[in-house]
């Protein structure tokens, strides 16, 4: 039966869904070097040649002057006033202002075509009045940028007028428009920027955090800058209760390994929120007690992402201030798996500690629902024991296939499994703990920094176990098999693969899902190379050793919440939706009269 939290939990996992919908509206651009070039070469070579085909070669000089100064000039003129006067706004760098002038430059191949359209029709003033036409969409372009992204948008406003007023000016000095010609030029510019400032005032008008919210989610995806956005979450966050399982790997009574389950979502991307918990716990735990933490991904969903980075900081000081427990256990279980309709619980007991692993590999899932985790907790502690619940996140592809047969199966596997780690009997251990950082890897291709983790464990007398935590957000469904193949050649009894879900990898490059899963970008031979060295490096320093384990409660921990999560997908969707519609009917009326006017 699920309950009133894991239906909550399921209405965050569609927020979720939604917001990442828009992933695939993002693109990037060539470099700084690259569009300029641009910005200087196609209006000056599209106008040379349409001009050239309508009065041939000796037009070229005339046709090169009005292109350097009635275009490129006033382009270029307006990205350097825009240094000076957007100075110290987040988004508009000098970079992305080149991004509003390649864009426009990009059009005036369009000339090429109005001139063989007016060869065709006889109309040889065509690509002029073309010209202006493609100077009052750039003109509006300009303007529709300007005042969404600007935290300030007076202050771009001497930015929009520049370069219209500019263009025309010198247009009608070299190329010697008619007063006429040159008025329609202007209302034909006028309507289209105002089609922009009215597309702005509108998506504004329906929510008044909508543009806030876009740009300061622009901002965070953009240029990492995360202060915007995270007041916006905690605007939007909610209070909750959280938890951090802490299980010690203990030489001599002091921590030498760890691994660390925090039912913290690691997101939303990049710096934002949470992303960086893995990340900062195991530089605390380094820190603190020297030791080396794996960090595994708790079960948890978008819904627990912290709002700031306040919140973690709380979270991690919390649990590196949390006194080491005093009792230890000397034994640990083999680890024990159970598997129902390709649902797989691992089951390993360390003392009354159950550590818990689920995953649905090699079928594709995404994040686990908490109501899935307090199941099992509730059922391990009726059994006498204090559960860790790991999602392994191990598997993605194209599509999450995740089913509630599935949970069923994986509520079913972890109970089958608990039971028959009960039933084996306990030895005296020792472990070993190694990590491995690979260069030629790094955010983009969906490498966090604490790379590639082994805690080896090997029974006395018996098997050796091994645990591997890849920073990353989930993993190529199908390599997880692969790899677990490797490891077993290591003489290792049973092994798990898992990813930590950073989201520090999220929002580096454009792609349909905004970041790449482990092993997509990377080479699998070398991938493999990697686990299996830091499966070496954990076998080599093996010592007898002791379990320790406490669980850090965070109350009142800023979250985004499911509300939060609907807010942000349901701002993006009617704004979004509010933008296509106003677009569809503002901008052919505005392009249509503004040719109108001109050409006609």
């Amino acid at each position: 039966m699920i309950s009133m939290r894991g239906l909550e939990a399921w209405g965050g996992r569609r927020a979720s869904e939604r917001i990442l919908r828009y992933y695939r509206y993002l693109f990037t651009f060539p470099s700084r070097g690259f569009m300029l070039l641009v910005i200087l070469l196609s209006p000056s070579l599209s106008l040379s040649i349409a001009f050239s085909l309508l009065y041939g070669l000796g037009s070229l000089p005339h046709a090169l002057s009005a292109a350097l100064l009635g275009v490129v000039a006033p382009l270029l003129i307006s990205d350097l006033l825009g240094m000076l006067l957007m100075r110290g706004e987040p988004f508009l760098t000098p970079r992305r202002l080149s991004i509003i002038s390649y864009s426009s430059a990009l059009l005036h191949p369009l000339l090429i075509l109005a001139s063989s359209l007016a060869l065709l029709i006889g109309r040889p003033a065509l690509p002029v009045r073309m010209l202006l036409f493609l100077v009052a969409v750039s003109s509006s372009l300009r303007c529709l940028v300007l005042l969404s992204l600007s935290t300030s948008p007076w202050r771009g406003l001497p930015l929009i007028l520049l370069y219209p007023l500019s263009s025309l000016l010198l247009l009608h000095l070299s190329l010697h428009l008619s007063p006429l010609l040159l008025l329609y030029a202007l209302i034909a510019t006028a309507i289209l920027m105002s089609s922009s400032l009215l597309l702005i005032l509108i998506v504004g008008w329906r929510n008044r955090r909508t543009l806030p919210l876009l740009r300061a989610f622009a901002l965070a995806w953009a240029e990492g800058v995360r202060d915007p956005l995270e007041e916006e979450m905690d605007r939007m966050g909610e209070a909750a209760t959280l938890h951090i399982d802490a299980l010690y790997l203990l030489e001599a009574h002091q921590p030498r390994a760890a691994l660390i389950t925090p039912y913290i979502h690691p997101g939303p991307f990049r710096e934002v929120g949470s992303s960086v918990l893995p990340r900062m716990i195991s530089e605390a735990l380094q820190r603190r007690y020297g030791c080396l933490a794996l960090i595994a991904h708790g079960v948890s969903t978008h819904d627990r992402d912290l709002t700031t980075r306040e919140e973690v900081k709380r979270a991690v000081d919390a649990l590196t201030s949390t006194p080491l427990p005093g009792e230890a256990a000397a034994t640990i279980s083999p680890p024990m798996r159970a598997d129902r309709n390709g649902a797989s619980a691992l089951c390993q007991l360390f003392g009354d500690t159950a550590l818990i692993i689920l995953t649905l590999s090699p079928r594709s899932f995404d994040d686990l629902p908490e109501d899935l985790r307090l199941r099992i907790e509730e059922e391990a502690s009726e059994r006498g024991l204090r559960a860790v619940v790991v999602d392994a996140h191990n598997s993605l592809g194209d599509v999450d296939e995740m089913t509630d047969e599935d949970l069923g199966g994986l509520y079913q596997a972890a109970m089958e499994a608990v039971e028959r780690a009960l039933a084996a009997p306990r030895h005296p251990f020792t472990f070993g703990v190694h990590r491995v950082v690979p260069r030629e890897w790094g955010l983009e291709e969906g490498m966090g920094p604490c790379g590639i983790s082994a805690l080896a464990l090997r029974l006395e007398g018996g098997e050796t176990y091994v645990y591997v935590v890849i920073d990353g957000n989930n993993m190529k469904s199908g390599l997880r098999e692969r790899l677990l193949e490797a490891v077993g050649e290591l003489d290792v009894a049973e092994a798990e693969v898992m990813t930590s879900d950073t989201h520090l990898v999220n929002a580096i490059g454009v792609t349909p899902r905004g970041y790449y899963a482990v092993g997509e970008r990377m080479d699998e031979r070398r991938l493999k190379e990697y686990v299996v060295e830091a499966c070496r490096g954990a076998l080599s320093q093996m010592t007898p050793g002791a379990a320790a384990y406490h669980r850090v409660t965070l109350p009142e921990m800023r979250t985004l919440g499911v509300k939060g999560l609907e807010a942000f997908a349901e701002i993006l969707e009617a704004s979004f939706s509010l933008f296509k519609k106003s677009s569809l009917l503002l901008l052919p009326l505005s392009l249509l009269s503004s040719l109108l006017l001109l050409l006609v």
